[in-house]
């Protein structure tokens, strides 16, 4: 009965809070030098520990300690000469806070796990003191004892579980703190979360997180298209063109990997587009006022070796489009983009067309007479502009302009870099579809080639005009540099 009253006061002297209490739980022991084993829970990382640092720990830096002795049993009485002695087995759970107001409970911390603790008691057969004469234990667990320098921090916001802790995840217990190493590195896998550690005042290792996510995005950028730039139809494909500009964006709010925004911006689109054909032969029958200089009629045969025009076009260029982002790492992610582009033509050059062409003409009504070159004396007298090679710069009649608005839908695929803290390297591709003919309203109903007065001299018909159908199709690359905020 001793024995158990003595492990009575045991539990109820190991709530001590102060000196005076410590001093009551000492006189339990034989000596308060005696070496007893350290259940206490990251106030010393020693497995044995004296009676006196014992009490002196968890008076000095424990706050309102909690103690839970249960499962008490005992051995059969035996003796050592001096002293009648009983094992007393119990089972033991702590809890207190230390001086930064962080939570310490074994239960927690060992995930269930009490403390298996044997009290060997010992009473002295002359003077009948009953006293403690060693104490020994363990605790079934994987989880190493928590050092003597340890930090925690407090639980705000569920990113908080997502936060790495010397490259772990931390783990949070039911007082919503984790005990980490001291002076911890933490890391969170997304930089657009901007984490910030606090430090809670007057505290050594206590912290907590603040998270203000960036949703701003600035970006310069520049984009080539591939390959042809245009397409024109029956006409084929041609032309280059590219543009360079600044994108704006909002990001959604979002905790996970995936992140939606929304893009538009303005750029400077520059492209040109150039036709060609050579082999041609071509042919009419004049009549009506367009004979030759003596009124003759006759037909006017050409053969074209080359025909050339081009247009140059500058646009102001409006992206709209949705970007959705992964994150691989917190170094670099991957994107798909999907939207519009609106072109407002600010001016359009089209170029003469220019061709060079051997031309002659022939006069059935006098035995299909040939004349294909100058004659004279000296061949200094050109008639009906016939020869060999002949140079011919002109445009119609017809002049044309691109549509002034136009519509151009993309997908595209990318990936970002992270170069410093707030600025990542931009790198994508994407598939560009025009929706509208560039030439829409151009009247290409005249279907003449090329026709020749003597007035007038030569006139060629824009190749431009020719085609039924001018859009945007290409492959674009892109490259640019963005900055959040």
């Amino acid at each position: 009965m001793n024995a158990l009253r003595l492990i009575e006061n045991y539990d109820n002297y190991s709530d001590m809070t102060d000196y005076e209490e410590a001093s009551n739980f000492m006189d339990l022991f034989a000596s308060d030098s005696m070496m007893i084993y350290n259940d206490l829970l990251g106030l010393s990382e020693k497995s044995t520990i004296s009676v006196r640092d014992y009490a002196d720990l968890l008076v000095r830096r424990g706050r309102s300690p909690k103690i839970d002795v249960k499962n008490i049993t005992h051995g059969n009485i035996y003796n050592d000469n001096d002293n009648w002695l009983v094992d007393i087995h119990f089972d033991k759970s702590l809890l207190y806070t230390d001086t930064d107001g962080i939570l310490l409970s074994s239960i927690e911390y060992y995930e269930g796990a009490d403390h298996k603790i044997t009290v060997s008691v010992a009473m002295d057969k002359i003077s009948e003191r009953v006293y403690i004469k060693s104490i020994e234990g363990s605790i079934d667990s994987h989880i190493e004892r928590l050092p003597e320098h340890y930090a925690a921090v407090q639980y705000t916001s569920p990113r908080d579980k997502e936060v790495l802790c010397n490259d772990k995840k931390l783990v949070f217990n039911s007082f919503d703190q984790s005990l980490v190493p001291a002076s911890p590195n933490f890391t969170y896998y997304d930089d657009d979360a901007n984490m910030t550690v606090i430090k809670k005042p007057g505290t050594a290792e206590l912290y907590s997180f603040k998270f203000r996510p960036t949703h701003w995005r600035v970006k310069p950028r520049l984009e080539i298209g591939l390959g042809h730039f245009y397409n024109f139809g029956e006409g084929g494909t041609g032309g280059k063109g590219l543009n360079f500009g600044v994108d704006f964006g909002y990001i959604f709010p979002s905790s996970g990997k995936i992140k939606f925004g929304v893009f538009s911006g303005l750029a400077c689109s520059i492209s040109s587009m150039s036709f060609s054909m050579g082999g041609l032969d071509y042919s009419y029958q004049t009549s009506g006022g367009v004979a030759d200089v003596d009124g003759d009629d006759y037909v006017r045969h050409y053969k074209f070796s080359s025909i050339e025009q081009s247009v140059k076009a500058t646009d102001l260029m409006i992206p709209i489009y949705l970007d959705i982002d992964y994150r691989i790492a917190r170094s670099y992610s991957v994107y798909v983009q999907v939207g519009l582009k609106n072109f407002m033509n600010l001016s359009s050059k089209t170029d003469d067309v220019k061709a060079i062409a051997d031309i002659w003409g022939v006069y059935p009504q006098y035995g299909n007479l040939v004349l294909d070159g100058p004659w004279g004396d000296d061949n200094s007298i050109i008639y009906n502009n016939f020869g060999k090679n002949r140079e011919l710069n002109s445009v119609s009649d017809i002049k044309q302009s691109l549509l002034s608005y136009t519509i151009d839908g993309f997908i595209g695929v990318g990936v970002r870099i992270k170069l410093i803290k707030s600025i990542l390297l931009d790198m994508g591709a994407n598939y560009q579809y025009g929706f509208m003919n560039l030439n829409e309203g151009v009247d290409n109903s005249a279907k003449e080639l090329v026709s020749y007065t003597v007035t007038e001299g030569e006139k060629l018909r824009s190749l431009f005009n020719s085609l039924e159908k001018v859009h945007r199709q290409t492959f674009n690359v892109n490259l640019g540099v963005m900055y959040k905020f």
